[in-house]
């Protein structure tokens, strides 16, 4: 586009205009985490009274708005998160948030097939000098797909927003593609982090040994994922693929270790930000970072994730806390089952042993019985390693009564008695199953 400032400025509007632009039924897709347009959501909420049946969806939203904080906006507005924050849980019980749970490598089809998105409302950054506009880390995963089948589309520019390098299909949307653009600068929010606890360190050194020079592998946020990249800096030749670049993969790119990071975003402090434009990250979108197929032809493949609970034949909870959502799947099942497909691939499930309650008891999180209606993430027929802090247990292609065996060997020891009673009386197992 030869004259893009131009058409940028004739097409510049305020928030409060772009909320008016919003029509009963529309369904509006509108980016994830630091992409969502928090200020057009504030400026929609006065017109509940006017508007009917619009659906607003999002990934994980970062900022109080009112839409989240009282029932009454649901006669205009339903609002869905298909990965749920502090937020979200909030918002949940009181009735002002929806979850969805599909695995991310399907999200793009429910945008298209089941909710016909028609409209797209989302932070990007700069235009460039060719007429187009960056989608930024959190904006590649969904956005470039999920524009092309809707017909209106407005653009938030954020000069805070870093380009990404990757497929330019992928990555950039042309300017001549939006009817509105608005401006809001602002620096991203960054994601605090803890440092590991030594329950994640002691996890992750039964992980370690397998990811080795050459090796393809991913990890997800939070204690465990530090504690294997502070794990791997003494490596080299490593390659990660993810769906989350995070903040410990820095130190990994810094020091040497890792040669490439493909994500299909990244959440984590400036540090993080500020390594977009090394030519050693690159970002693509869900569907080819997830599909099982796809990563299936890596050879070596090691996934890594977390759970919260499981049974002991392997049911995996990694979403839900019984019938409650908590979070969401996410890549979990995708990177599962591609690790599964991959020749000598490897998926790791990791989980602590135990958890304590309100009143300070402490409960085991491997279970003979899984809690009515909990929600199962990751099948047991999927599941390769379970690992706790007391080791691995291989259940891949195992019969139940092996399964058993080797889930109760890495539940906490005050527990293992009581589980092999279960079992036991359960009809599992008998007694000379655990000579």
């Amino acid at each position: 586009m030869s004259d893009w400032k131009k058409f940028v400025a004739d097409r510049m509007i305020s928030v409060e205009e772009a909320a008016a632009t919003v029509e009963s039924g529309d369904r509006i897709w509108l980016g994830s985490t630091t992409c969502v347009p928090y200020g057009v959501l504030e400026a929609l909420a006065p017109r509940y009274e006017e508007l009917r049946d619009v659906l607003l969806i999002a990934s994980m939203y970062l900022a109080p708005f009112q839409i989240l904080s009282d029932p009454k906006y649901k006669k205009a507005f339903r609002t869905m998160t298909i990965f749920p924050n502090v937020l979200e849980r909030n918002a949940a019980k009181i009735g002002a948030v929806e979850f969805h749970s599909a695995p991310y490598s399907y999200w793009e089809r429910a945008a298209q097939d089941v909710y016909r998105v028609n409209s797209v409302i989302t932070e990007v950054c700069e235009p460039d000098e060719e007429g187009y506009v960056n989608l930024s880390a959190l904006g590649v995963g969904w956005t470039p797909n999920i524009m092309r089948n809707a017909p209106k589309l407005i653009a938030v520019i954020n000069k805070y927003n870093k380009p990404v390098r990757g497929d330019a299909v992928k990555i950039k949307v042309p300017l001549s593609r939006f009817q509105h653009f608005i401006r809001h600068d602002h620096p991203l929010p960054s994601l605090p982090t803890n440092p590991p606890e030594a329950i994640d360190e002691k996890i992750a050194s039964y992980i370690l040994p397998h990811i080795n020079q050459g090796t393809t592998f991913q990890i997800g946020m939070g204690g465990l994922g530090d504690s294997i990249g502070m794990g791997l800096v003494k490596k080299k030749g490593l390659i990660i693929r993810t769906e989350i670049m995070t903040n410990c993969m820095v130190d990994l790119l810094e020091c040497g270790a890792v040669d490439h990071i493909y994500a299909a975003g990244a959440f984590g402090d400036q540090r993080l930000y500020d390594m977009f434009d090394d030519p050693r990250v690159s970002f693509s979108d869900c569907r080819d970072q997830l599909e099982p197929e796809s990563i299936g032809k890596v050879p070596n493949f090691v996934s890594i994730n977390a759970t919260m609970l499981t049974d002991i034949i392997g049911q995996c909870c990694s979403e839900a806390i019984g019938v409650t959502q908590y979070s969401a799947v996410g890549g979990q099942i995708d990177f599962v089952r591609g690790a599964a497909k991959s020749p000598g691939g490897k998926s790791f499930m990791c989980l602590r042993s135990t958890r304590k309650d309100k009143e300070g008891r402490v409960h085991s999180n491997i279970v003979a019985k899984l809690p009515e209606g909990s929600i199962v993430s990751t099948p047991r027929y999927d599941v390769m390693y379970l690992v706790t802090e007391y080791g691995v247990a291989d259940v891949f292609l195992r019969s139940n009564k092996e399964r058993i065996k080797a889930i109760i060997n890495i539940a906490h020891p005050d527990f293992r008695a009581e589980l092999r009673a279960q079992a036991i009386a359960q009809g599992n197992m008998f007694p000379d199953d655990f000579d």
